[in-house]
């Protein structure tokens, strides 16, 4: 009798011992491992936004880097700068769009921004139009449409001397080339 409740008493220790094991460390591994799942998670979602935004931030610093001048000797601040100019020639020539004037016009500053107007005559279709301004969107320099306007052939007679192909037609596009100035530079100090 002394064997058996010795055994029943170790019995109920085990039971005993195995039930607060099981309450204490078995029954909240899932709990634990649900939370340092929703850490990961959380960690990886920042992981993944710092890297979009380290991406981000290299092309932001290569669009401010192309479009910013400290003087008015600056190329990107010249009127007919050279390398917009051919740029554009060479996507209208790709295009297949016919250029039949680009003229630069006065540069005007407003606040910390000078801007460099160009007015474009050309022979386009829509279509040609459309991926025209898509490759100025995605050109390195910042460039504003200030206007376009479409002339149709009813009844006006043409507005330009040259023809083009049946299907296009006499376009005009005022642009804005947008050069971001330096505090205290040459191009700000003769505006005031």
């Amino acid at each position: 009798m002394k064997k058996d409740s010795i055994f029943l008493i170790a019995v109920f220790l085990y039971l005993v011992a195995t039930g607060f094991y099981f309450w204490k460390v078995v029954k909240p591994q899932p709990e634990i491992i649900r939370n340092l799942d929703y850490e990961i998670r959380i960690k990886s979602e920042k992981l993944l936004s710092a890297q979009i935004l380290a991406e981000n931030l290299s092309g932001v610093t290569d669009l401010l880097r192309s479009n910013f001048a400290s003087s008015l000797a600056d190329s990107t601040a010249q009127t007919a700068s050279i390398p917009f100019l051919s740029l554009l020639t060479e996507q209208m020539e790709v295009l297949g769009i016919t250029l039949v004037s680009l003229r630069p016009e006065e540069l005007r500053q407003e606040a910390q921004i000078l801007k460099i107007p160009y007015e474009i005559n050309m022979l386009a279709t829509y279509e040609q139009l459309g991926q025209f301004l898509a490759l100025l969107e995605r050109s390195s320099r910042l460039i504003e449409v200030g206007e376009f306007t479409i002339h149709n052939r009813l009844g006006t007679g043409r507005q330009f001397d040259i023809a083009g192909k049946p299907d296009q037609h006499e376009m005009s596009l005022r642009l804005n080339v947008l050069t971001l100035l330096k505090r205290g530079s040459e191009v700000e100090t003769r505006a005031h």
